[in-house]
């Protein structure tokens, strides 16, 4: 179960990287100086968290690892 559980957070983080990467630099194509509110990279951390925690989300459901509630 442990293993699962750690497949489901570096899973997760590495999606939400690849989607971020992807959608900044591939789809907007632009830089992190240009992509920010108030410091470079503040809105891709945002981006990657947020991409992150959707894999997170059905990752926990298909592996099973009930991490959150029923």
């Amino acid at each position: 179960m442990q293993a699962r559980r750690i497949a489901v957070w570096v899973t997760s983080l590495l999606i939400g990287l690849a989607g971020a990467s992807a959608i900044v630099f591939l789809f907007f194509k632009t830089t992190l100086d240009r992509y920010k509110i108030w410091f470079p990279g503040d809105n891709y951390l945002v981006l990657i968290i947020a991409i992150g925690a959707l894999a997170w989300i059905w990752l926990d459901y298909f592996l099973g690892t009930e991490m959150l509630p029923r």
